[in-house]
């Protein structure tokens, strides 16, 4: 499966925005202390919507953000 694809469907199963993933993404950075896990709206457009995913996007963040769910995101992100 395309990560994008992969990406929009476990974003629209738990019912985030682009921006509650980029806001999610702030946090799981700062409290990981890695500032390039911060996915911007844009990036994450081009991700899901032409399935470009850029080398500066690394598959570590990529997979952190895809994997990332309520139950086991460790970054005390409240999900609607």
């Amino acid at each position: 499966m395309l990560p994008g694809l992969r990406l929009r469907q476990v974003r629209e199963r738990l019912g985030l925005t682009y921006r509650d993933v980029e806001r999610i993404s702030y946090e799981l950075a700062a409290r990981r202390g890695r500032p390039e896990f911060v996915l911007h709206i844009s990036r994450l457009a081009d991700i899901e919507n032409h399935n470009v995913v850029q080398a500066s996007i690394s598959s570590t963040r990529l997979l952190s953000l895809i994997t990332c769910s309520p139950s086991k995101c460790s970054c005390g992100t409240t999900f609607p």
